[in-house]
């Protein structure tokens, strides 16, 4: 038996010019997931868990009604319906929020792009497909008569949408450019949802007996079916040159979320196992609604990182929308519905992390600066000194292309900065950080002189090292470890330092030997200050 399905068209955002409206902010029920939590005192052994590829910024949520449909954002604003077909919008940078349209008339099926709402209204003469440009607030009518339409999409110009002819469905569009009637299909067949992202459409049609997916060219004309195999395949969503859908057996709910590349043809297998629907893509990001856990809950997949992580996990949470890195849904409030949105904030490395519960003697976690360090890091940090020579981390161990373009793993410590060798990651040395901050300083050298056990002559750079300095650099591995001097010593902010390749040296107001008068200056930080990922007041444990 052929299986008809409804759709909601693709979901957009909106943009408005609205009056202001207090709205309550409700938050009891909902999870928000982000690795931005705090941890208790004291150094302790732990496994990190894996750092997320995003943090999550909550925007708004709100009590909307008690039938709410079709939520759709650009990443600037957040439309919806509720009630009766009434259509509300909210500004998210400001909070404005306003009723567009009353519901006084049946709407469903909202979609959005190119700063235009586009739903279904039903009416005794049959399903119409309506629009309302946000600039100016005009109303029109895109397609009417008798019949059923449902389905539509946007993209750019172009509208396309679903409409029962000759016993099947056509997809058919119109490019509100030009004014023009475009016929996608030409002949009625058993179709279902669809899907637009520039000037490629994807749509379910039903063919030997299962769900296939075809993509259609609106350029070009050309008809591909884009899947082959005995399984069906559904809910298309397009984006940044992909097309995510889900794939599943006949008579199962059970299915995996499919990431293909429309260039390439590479899949990719996001989840299964389990009920998904819903998925939506912008950009480097897959979302959709998904039941693993025996109720909806919002994921959420990051193209570029390869990683999976959950976005809510509440009672209801439904009907996921995107646009850009804002993430809207529908959930379940105390007396009615909920709209809820979050914006996705790139991770950085510097990022603080949690406190894993599992013991693990290879990693340490400082909740000083919410951040551990393991492994080859972790031997090398500790035999070379350990806290009280390079501080505390102050980034997880991440992947980092260095000036040579090879990448090779890296963490930040206060006062350092450890890279493994790409050819042999167990054998940790301390990057030219030295090198890096000082880029475009100029510092005089010295005339050659004899190395004695007092003073050193470096050829390779024309600098000299003596005192306290050169005992240290000698004690705690000389070039191997903090590389050739690149400055005299200097004065910087009251302080007599000196310029290694890898390291500063400071001098330590009342010290009685190298070991207590000299430490190693907080080039680490002040790197990631630089890069922008730490704030030049933050201090360990902030």
């Amino acid at each position: 038996m052929m299986r008809e399905r409804a759709m909601r068209g693709p979901i957009g955002d909106v943009a408005t010019r609205l009056a202001r409206r207090a709205v309550g902010v409700i938050c009891a029920g909902l999870l928000i997931v982000s690795p931005l939590s705090g941890a208790s005192r004291g150094a302790t052994s732990a496994v990190v868990a894996e750092a997320r590829p995003y943090n999550t910024a909550l925007l708004v949520t709100t009590d909307a009604g008690s039938a709410i449909d079709g939520i759709v954002t650009d990443g600037t604003t957040l439309a919806w319906l509720a009630g009766r077909g009434a259509m509300y919008a909210r500004t998210l940078a400001d909070g404005r929020e306003a009723r567009l349209l009353d519901g006084t008339v049946d709407r469903s099926q909202l979609a959005f792009g190119n700063g235009t709402l586009i739903w279904i209204e039903r009416g005794q003469g049959g399903a119409a497909v309506r629009g309302l440009r946000l600039d100016g607030g005009e109303q029109f009518t895109i397609a009417a008569g008798a019949g059923e339409r449902n389905s539509p999409a946007i993209s750019g110009s172009t509208v396309i949408w679903r409409e029962a002819r000759g016993g099947g469905w056509q997809i058919v569009g119109h490019d509100l450019a030009d004014r023009r009637d475009l016929a996608i299909t030409s002949i009625p067949a058993a179709r279902g949802a669809v899907a637009i992202a520039e000037r490629t459409v994807v749509w379910e049609e039903f063919r030997d007996g299962r769900w296939m997916l075809i993509s259609h060219d609106l350029g070009t004309r050309q008809e591909t079916a884009l899947v082959s195999g005995a399984e069906d395949y559904l809910d298309p969503a397009l984006g940044a040159g992909a097309v995510a859908f889900v794939r599943r057996s006949a008579g199962r709910t059970a299915g995996g979320l499919i990431l293909r590349d429309l260039r390439s043809g590479k899949e990719q297998v996001i989840a299964e196992g389990h009920l998904i629907m819903r998925p939506r893509i912008a950009g480097d990001l897959v979302v959709w609604e998904d039941w693993r856990d025996g109720v909806p809950s919002i994921y959420a997949f990051d193209r570029a990182s390869g990683k999976e992580f959950p976005l809510a996990r509440t009672e209801g949470a439904r009907g996921p929308t995107i646009g850009g890195t804002v993430v809207a849904w529908l959930g379940k409030g105390q007396f009615s519905a909920r709209v809820t949105a979050v914006r996705l904030v790139k991770s950085l490395p510097s990022d603080p992390q949690d406190a894993p519960t599992m013991s693990d003697p290879d990693v340490r976690y400082f909740p000083e600066t919410k951040h551990s360090t393991a492994g080859a890091f972790r031997q090398f940090w500790s035999v070379n000194g350990g806290l009280a020579v390079f501080g505390y981390p102050l980034t997880e161990a991440f992947e980092e292309a260095g000036a040579d373009g090879v990448k090779r793993q890296v963490q930040y410590f206060e006062r350092a900065k450890l890279e493994a060798n790409p050819r042999d990651p167990k054998q940790i040395a301390l990057a030219r950080l030295g090198a890096e901050l000082t880029t475009g300083r100029s510092f005089p050298t010295v005339a050659a002189f004899d190395s004695t056990d007092e003073r050193a002559y470096f050829p390779q750079t024309g600098q000299g090292v003596g005192g306290w300095f050169l005992g240290y650099w000698r004690e705690r591995g000389g070039v191997n470890v903090f590389g050739f001097p690149i400055s005299g010593e200097i004065t910087e902010n009251g302080r007599t330092v000196q310029y290694f390749e890898r390291a500063r040296f400071e001098l330590v107001p009342g010290g009685t030997d190298p070991a207590s008068g000299i430490a190693l200056g907080q080039i680490g930080r002040e790197a990631l200050v630089k890069l922008g990922w730490l704030a030049p007041e933050q201090t360990p444990g902030r």
